[in-house]
């Protein structure tokens, strides 16, 4: 809501269409929050399971994207996470000419684990058939082979305008798993550091000995590297 309104003070009338987990209510139903600013599609925890579930197409959603659309007639569309909805969004915008942008917040296109960890919690620099050594297939209907999944995945992004990617390694894997190099641009989140630099500023000038303060703001999953963090504060000691 807040991204909302701040778009909107900048000038921009904008929509925002996205999931809502709420298993009490009917699957995929639709509420407004905002005068109709937000949509929020009804998900249930089926629609989570991505280690189970192909998240290709999604005739039901595709249709309640698709009436938004119409209603709102934007000018571009900006996705992000689409694993618990449907890629298909993509092709719904490609079909009604709408241009689309898309922000890689991480791996899920190439990794059906999001992390690119292997199962033995190892960085996974491989591609293709060496995802078979996680999960061999995944299945909606009918089961899929893993790689045939991810070749899936690409065909669908091949039809977004602009991916975005908020760090130069994220971007590279990308490439790497054959995402068209030219349509990918490197664009970090946008956060103000200077009233962080303030601070530190102000405490160094009251002393010279002042701490060095380090704040991480996320998940503490292992595919974070928080360890690697505590790590080099201990190696600083020295």
């Amino acid at each position: 809501e807040q991204d909302v309104r701040g778009l909107r003070r900048s000038g921009y009338e904008v929509r925002v269409f996205c999931g809502r987990l709420d298993n009490a209510a009917p699957q995929y139903a639709l509420r407004t929050r905002l005068d109709a600013q937000i949509v929020r599609v009804t998900l249930h925890t089926s629609d989570f399971m991505n280690r189970e579930k192909l998240n290709h197409r999604n005739v039901v959603l595709e249709r309640q994207f698709a009436r938004c659309l119409d209603a709102f007639q934007p000018d571009v569309v900006h996705f992000h996470n689409l694993f618990a909805l449907t890629v298909g969004l993509v092709d719904v915008c490609r079909q009604r000419g709408v241009p689309t942008i898309m922000t890689l917040h991480d791996y899920w296109p190439i990794c059906l684990k999001n992390v690119m960890l292997t199962n033995a919690d190892e960085v996974c620099r491989h591609n293709g058939l060496s995802c078979l050594m996680c999960q061999l297939k995944v299945s909606e209907r009918e089961p899929v082979p893993l790689p045939v999944r991810n070749t899936l995945m690409k065909l669908a992004f091949r039809h977004v305008d602009r991916l975005l990617a908020p760090g130069h390694y994220l971007g590279e894997r990308f490439i790497a798993h054959g995402f068209p190099s030219g349509r990918l641009r490197v664009v970090p989140y946008g956060l103000d550091m200077r009233p962080f630099q303030r601070v530190a500023q102000r405490r160094r000038r009251k002393s010279e000995d002042a701490p060095l303060v380090v704040a991480y703001l996320g998940y503490l999953g292992l595919h974070k590297g928080v360890e690697y963090l505590v790590r080099a504060a201990a190696q600083m000691r020295r």
